[in-house]
């Protein structure tokens, strides 16, 4: 895909129909990163990762509490799960990335991304609850929705 995905998948689908979609077996994607924080996409990452596998899980989850199936697939295939923050960096990569130089790396990838084109809707906030209901209800065509204010940029 055009951004860097293999594939981007809806969590609402059982396993054997993202599977397929994907063209993957059981356990065969060497990288799954789940940014819904839907508790059946992070099991269902843990069925599409392989051995010894990674799983990067988007700080999605807040305070919400899940099951999360660490049964046997789990350590026979040696998967790594590994936590997402965006507002901080590991204390290991904090010696060569200050902030300049992280600002100038976003500042560098938003001119690449453009991230504006990912914008498939636009509602006045004052239709909040239509913004809401499209993204509750569709399943295709909704890249990002964006509520404009009064006397905003937007």
């Amino acid at each position: 895909m055009e951004l860097g995905a293999g594939r981007s998948l809806s969590p609402g689908k059982g396993a054997d129909s993202v599977l397929e979609e994907a063209g993957l077996g059981p356990g065969r994607a060497d990288l799954v990163v789940e940014l819904s924080g839907n508790p059946d996409a992070l099991n269902l990452a843990l069925k599409l990762v392989g051995h010894e596998g990674r799983i990067v899980i988007g700080s999605w989850y807040g305070t919400k509490a899940m099951q999360l199936d660490l049964g046997t697939e789990f350590h026979r295939k040696r998967v790594r799960l590994i936590g997402s923050q965006v507002s901080t960096i590991g204390p290991s990569l904090t010696g060569r990335w200050d902030r300049r130089r992280r600002y100038d790396l976003v500042a560098k990838m938003l001119r690449r991304v453009g991230p504006s084109r990912l914008i498939t809707h636009r509602f006045p906030v004052t239709e909040a609850a239509r913004a809401f209901a499209l993204l509750d209800t569709s399943t295709e065509g909704v890249g990002q929705v964006v509520l404009d204010y009064p006397g905003g940029d937007g």
